[in-house]
């Protein structure tokens, strides 16, 4: 007997953010980083407003979010591979954390003496 074939489903879309969306993404919100941590800081110390903040852990990110977001825009594919395949390449994984963290650190630093410099204190 001849059967008649069923319609094929179509393929559900798929839910993964590309690559280089990821990284603009993340360029993006290490932008908005950027404006509330380090440059909105700096107008209201130059505005000698009542008491200036930063976030430690928001000038932290700012350079490793940098970098993995330049990472992701410029290679993506190259990037999708390394993130992949984590368990062989740790070694690369802590370089970038250790020099992500020491560019934070030194960041802060300076974002905390600039500050100051205006005569606001941090504890």
């Amino acid at each position: 007997m001849n059967e008649i074939p069923k319609p094929l489903k179509p393929a559900a879309p798929s839910q993964k953010i590309p690559p280089r969306l990821l990284g603009f993404m993340i360029l993006a919100l290490d932008a908005i980083l950027v404006y509330v941590c380090i440059v909105l800081p700096f107008q209201q110390a130059s505005d000698h407003a009542d008491s200036v903040t930063t976030a430690f852990k928001g000038v932290l990110l700012v350079p490793a979010l940098l970098v993995i977001g330049v990472m992701y825009s410029v290679a993506p594919a190259w990037t999708a591979r390394m993130s992949a395949d984590i368990e062989h390449k740790k070694w690369i994984v802590w370089t970038a954390a250790i020099i992500g963290a020491a560019a934070g650190g030194i960041l802060y630093w300076a974002v905390k003496s600039h500050i100051e410099a205006y005569g606001y204190k941090f504890d």
